[in-house]
């Protein structure tokens, strides 16, 4: 698992270096792939910009393959590789949506239980709490730097508690 992070990590690493060194992105095109994870995550892409992305890697692959002076059995497995890589990332992404799904849920039993505890007033009380809390981190701004763009924050940073009705 530890070699396949790695090694896509690599690949990922090498492309910026092979990138570098191409021709400079035009403003109308997504510069890069941190960017294109944050579209696709917020659904705004066209079909031409994930065309326009699709074209440029396989250009900055090429110009990577080339760099190396890969054969093309070299460059065959390398495609293998990485399509293997991207199948067990999948899988593992896929696997990651459902326990964050079943972490939401159990946090969320938790926080209906605690309030079960409660009287009226303690209720009130830890409303007023959380509205506090909210508005100490608007004004505060976002953690760690701005978060703009980037595909886990695209709701603009923390998760509020949820409202019974």
């Amino acid at each position: 698992m530890k070699k396949i992070l790695g090694l896509s990590l690599g690949l990922i690493m090498l492309s910026s270096v092979a990138m570098a060194e191409g021709e400079p992105v035009k403003e109308a095109v997504v510069e890069t792939p941190v960017e294109v994870t944050a579209q696709v995550a917020d659904k705004q892409l066209t079909q031409a910009d994930k065309e326009a992305f699709k074209k440029k890697m396989e250009e900055r692959k090429l110009q990577f393959a080339k760099r190396l002076n890969l054969t093309p059995e070299q460059q065959k497995k390398a495609d293998e590789l990485h399509q293997k890589s991207k199948e067990q990332m999948k899988t593992i992404k896929d696997e990651m949506k459902a326990l964050k799904e079943k972490a939401d849920q159990v946090r969320e039993q938790n926080r209906k239980d605690f309030e079960a505890l409660l009287t009226d007033e303690q209720k009130e009380t830890l409303s007023q709490m959380h509205k506090e809390r909210k508005e100490r981190m608007q004004k505060k701004g976002p953690r760690h730097g701005d978060k703009k763009g980037h595909p886990h924050h695209k709701k603009g940073g923390h998760r509020q508690p949820k409202q019974d009705k």
